[in-house]
C-alpha cells in the first residue's frame, strides 16, 4: 500500500509518498532507468534538500513503514543529519532519481540483515539543479554474507 501526501508549495510541489519496508516501487521510480552521475553543481544543489527531506519523515512514520523487525523498532529515533548521504543517481533521458539513505543501520530482526531507510527523489532532468516532482520515503534491506 502506498501513501501519499501533497505537501506545501515549495519548489515544483513534491509529492511525498510513504512505501511500506520491501514493497516493490511504483512504475514512475522504476522502469527505464540507467546507473548515471550528478555533475558538481547538482551534487551542490542538493544539499539544500537536507532540511526539507528530513520534514517529510519522522521516528513514528518510518516506526510504520517498518514491515519486519516490528520488536526492535519500537524505540527507534530517527537521527536528523545536517547531510545526505548518496546511494545511487539512476537516468532515463527525462527523469533523474536520486536515491539517498537517511539511516543505514535500522534495527534489524536477523543479524545478517541490513535494513536502510531510503528516500528517493524524482524529478526532471536539469543541467545545474536537482529539480524534484516526488519524494518516496521506504526502508530497503539485504542480506549481509
Amino acid at each position: 500500500m502506498l501513501f501519499m501526501i501533497k505537501c506545501s508549495p515549495l519548489w515544483a510541489q513534491p509529492m511525498l509518498s510513504y512505501l511500506p519496508e520491501m514493497t516493490p516501487l511504483p512504475d514512475s521510480f522504476q522502469w527505464g532507468f540507467k546507473a548515471c552521475s550528478l555533475t558538481n553543481e547538482q551534487e551542490s544543489s542538493l544539499r539544500s534538500y537536507a532540511s526539507f527531506v528530513y520534514e517529510g519523515i519522522s521516528s513514528q512514520r518510518v516506526r510504520q513503514l517498518s514491515r519486519w523487525a516490528i520488536e526492535e523498532m519500537e524505540d527507534y529515533q530517527l537521527a536528523i543529519r545536517s547531510d545526505l548521504l548518496l546511494s545511487q543517481v539512476w537516468c532515463d533521458g527525462k527523469q533523474k532519481r536520486v536515491d539517498l539513505v537517511l539511516d543505514d543501520h535500522l534495527p534489524s530482526h536477523h543479524p545478517r540483515v541490513r535494513r536502510q531507510l531510503m528516500v528517493m527523489l524524482l524529478g526532471p532532468t536539469h543541467e545545474k539543479r536537482i529539480l524534484i516532482n516526488e519524494i518516496l520515503y521506504t526502508i530497503r534491506g539485504d542480506r549481509l554474507e
